[in-house]
């Protein structure tokens, strides 16, 4: 009916009361106007050459997160989008190193789980049919609108993993999981068994087990820190893979 516009659904979840509280109705997404998103839990990206037993993605939260299908929208709807910008032989699409930096460094763990030679791939061309092999998941799901990535309180990093990611790793089933910033490592950790199999600078390695499923993990720090810290922290992962392949444990079924 004209005129209408959908209720923003976080309000629906269990834990909007605790993750919500004290953020200003301002910051909330999806107030019910005319022209705002709708402030949906967003669908992870699930690329269309993605399989169970590949390598996922996790991220943060996305800035100013909201609506069902947004990381498609950012994915690759469109000219603007990060596919098309990465094919054009852009490093930074939508202003931000998220896209390239983070699947490069998946490239790394493909290459090696599935037998091939660890080779670095700095052309942001050559990357971007990676993200179409990968998943891309994010440990919390909604945020403020306030324009902050760490704009998340305390409640949405405690209650989010276990209510979400836990569920869609064991959907998704990968053998791999690279992991970004501080945060995501928290979220793995509170969802399952993590064992450190690896320490380097700037880089980890662990194997998480979720009930019968292990899936090894790959930490860096989130690309949108320092570029030289990044950058070390990728080297770090070619030469651990380089010397010890990605453990392929986890069931393709």
């Amino acid at each position: 009916m004209e005129g209408l516009v959908a209720a923003p659904l976080w309000p629906a979840c269990e834990c909007a009361t605790s993750c919500w509280q004290g953020i200003p109705s301002a910051f909330r997404p999806g107030r019910g106007r005319a022209g705002a998103w709708d402030g949906a839990i967003p669908l992870p990206w699930v690329g269309q050459f993605y399989r169970r037993g590949g390598v996922v993605v996790l991220g943060v939260n996305l800035n100013n997160a909201s609506g069902l299908l947004v990381e498609y929208d950012i994915a690759i709807n469109g000219p603007k989008s990060q596919l098309e910008a990465l094919r054009a032989s852009k490093k930074k699409p939508h202003g931000s190193w998220w896209a390239y930096r983070s699947l490069r460094s998946a490239r790394a763990v493909l290459c090696s789980l599935d037998g091939q030679p660890v080779r670095d791939e700095a052309d942001p061309v050559a990357v971007a049919d990676t993200l179409l092999r990968v998943s891309r998941l994010q440990a919390v799901k909604c945020s403020p609108q306030d324009g902050a990535r760490s704009s998340r309180t305390a409640n949405m990093d405690a209650n989010c993993p276990p209510k979400f990611l836990q569920r869609e790793l064991e959907i998704l089933n990968p053998r791999a999981v690279v992991a970004f910033g501080n945060e995501s490592w928290g979220a793995l950790d509170s969802i399952g068994a993590m064992r450190i199999t690896t320490g380097g600078p700037n880089v980890w390695r662990a194997l998480l087990t979720q009930g019968d499923r292990t899936r090894e993990v790959f930490w860096l720090p989130h690309p949108a820190s320092n570029g030289s810290l990044w950058e070390k922290s990728h080297n770090s992962l070619l030469a651990s893979l380089r010397q010890r392949p990605a453990v392929a444990s986890a069931s393709r079924s």
